[in-house]
């Protein structure tokens, strides 16, 4: 499986903004971080199914997708690519082909997709980040608590 790790470390301001935000409000902003580089990888796969000429009823555009998970006890948020398993479940089939009585060569469109814009989801995922959490730093109010 491809994955993207994104560490993000030496901006003071933002970890000083990060360590004052709740945590609930940090995991949304985490996550919608995540969710939108994802969507770059979706997108890109997308134009790979066309490209190609796999487009036969349109099921496999459809049912590509963004699925994404907390894991609460390493305080991972994950994100995955792929498809929804009752529009689309070919697509194995179609990344990686298959054998047996009517074998069918691979075309990959999922592993493309990712490499070609890995690098953009980062830079998507970070700008996002440091965006929501600006936002949300702002939201809180100033001063000492009373």
């Amino acid at each position: 499986m491809a994955q993207v790790t994104l560490k993000l470390s030496g901006d003071k301001q933002l970890m000083a903004a990060l360590n004052v935000l709740p945590e609930r409000i940090d995991q949304r902003v985490t996550a919608n971080a995540v969710r939108a580089g994802a969507r770059l990888i979706v997108k890109a796969t997308k134009a790979n199914v066309e490209s190609g000429g796999h487009v036969v009823t349109g099921h496999l555009l459809e049912g590509l997708s963004v699925r994404s998970k907390w894991y609460k006890a390493s305080g991972v948020f994950a994100a995955y690519v792929g498809s929804r398993q009752r529009l689309a479940p070919h697509l194995h089939l179609l990344e990686k082909g298959h054998k047996g009585p009517h074998p069918a060569p691979a075309y990959p469109v999922l592993a493309p997709a990712f490499d070609a814009t890995a690098g953009a989801a980062r830079t998507k995922i970070e700008a996002n980040f440091r965006r929501g959490v600006a936002r949300e730093a702002a939201k809180l109010p100033k001063g000492p608590a009373r």
